[in-house]
């Protein structure tokens, strides 16, 4: 069994699984996610939940594009983030409600990240990606086969997104 890297683990880290972030302390690692290099082929499974929208673009695409060299064929990337396109419905939606808009889960929250006086550099989103977005970037770091759902792992699947990637044994 190859490695399992859970990024971005915050104070949820996963038995099994090197839990990386650069702000948790109780990570087992402590590197910024766009720098992070295993050797090629060696990682089995990558998953980050609510993470990707705190890189900036080209940040993103290293990510990406790292994960998709670390990976050993068939080993799967599992993103997990807000979906823009379904964040402006929500917006939309509750445009006359201030409370929601301001301070629940569907609201201004989808596009910036939930307002804490205790926010670090590393709390604010930075980027979004809608289905069509994420595949874009995805494809661009040579994954192929892309598999979306609704995003349960903070659950809110109205707002948030999941895809799973799966490096072929032709991805570029």
């Amino acid at each position: 069994m190859g490695l399992r890297l859970h990024l971005g683990c915050g104070r949820h880290t996963k038995p099994g699984y090197i839990n990386v972030d650069s702000f948790a302390p109780n990570a087992d690692a402590h590197w910024p996610i766009e720098a992070l290099e295993y050797p090629p082929g060696s990682v089995e499974r990558i998953e980050a939940y609510m993470v990707i929208e705190h890189l900036e673009p080209g940040d993103a695409l290293r990510f990406a594009i790292n994960a998709h060299t670390m990976l050993c064929v068939g080993g799967a990337l599992i993103l997990e983030c807000p979906d823009l396109e379904k964040v402006s419905r929500l917006t939309i939606a509750f445009i006359d409600d201030v409370d929601q808009l301001v301070g629940g889960p569907f609201g201004l929250r989808g596009f910036f990240a939930e307002p804490t006086a205790s926010m670090t550099v590393g709390d604010y989103h930075k980027w979004g990606y809608t289905r069509t977005t994420m595949a874009a970037l995805l494809t661009k770091a040579g994954f192929r086969a892309l598999t979306f759902a609704d995003g349960t792992s903070h659950g809110f699947p109205l707002r948030d997104m999941r895809v799973e990637a799966v490096k072929g044994s032709h991805d570029d």
